[in-house]
């Protein structure tokens, strides 16, 4: 099949915006990551960062929620797009290759304390927020797509990657190899 998108999902820490960049930058598409959108948002509501963005970002309205994700479905469906975003039910139908990364927690929190994520948290504090996080994320799934809908379901997916044992230029050697892009 050719795609003119792809999304990339996980949960989070996985490095979904690190291999999207990679595979925007290879095919000169651009690249949207949902997650920046929330953190513009927030970063305007609390420019003091009196709340974490996990805590703004889960307490958000069912109505920004779906206006958030429609506008990742209209972006997506003008093609030569990467996504980065958790939920790519909003995308069934298009031609968009879907992508999953997984990774063990201890690696996605390793990563995020040498990226200095939380620089404020410790080891063990990064893997409870990164669950905490991962929870949250799969009962918005579930407020937005349906009590059965769970992001982590790898029926959703055409591709399954886990980026604890590939490198990022693994992942993108067998994602070129592997799709015809439109």
């Amino acid at each position: 099949m050719k795609y003119n998108s792809i999304v990339i999902s996980g949960s989070p820490g996985v490095g979904k915006g690190a291999l999207g960049k990679a595979i925007a930058k290879k095919y000169e598409w651009n690249f949207y990551s949902i997650g920046d959108i929330w953190r513009e948002r927030w970063k305007k509501l609390y420019p003091s960062t009196d709340i974490y963005f996990e805590d703004y970002w889960k307490n958000a309205n069912l109505e920004e929620q779906r206006v958030v994700n429609d506008e990742a479905r209209k972006i997506m469906s003008e093609g030569k797009v990467v996504g980065d975003f958790r939920y790519v039910i909003c995308c069934k139908g298009l031609p968009t290759l879907f992508i999953f990364l997984k990774s063990d927690l201890n690696i996605r929190a390793r990563r995020a304390l040498e990226l200095k994520k939380y620089p404020d948290k410790s080891l063990e504090k990064i893997k409870q927020l990164l669950t905490d996080r991962e929870k949250d994320e799969i009962n918005w799934g579930k407020k937005l797509f349906g009590e059965d809908y769970d992001y982590r379901e790898p029926k959703y997916y055409h591709l399954i990657l886990d980026s604890g044992k590939l490198t990022l230029e693994e992942e993108l050697t067998i994602i070129t190899s592997l799709i015809e892009i439109d």
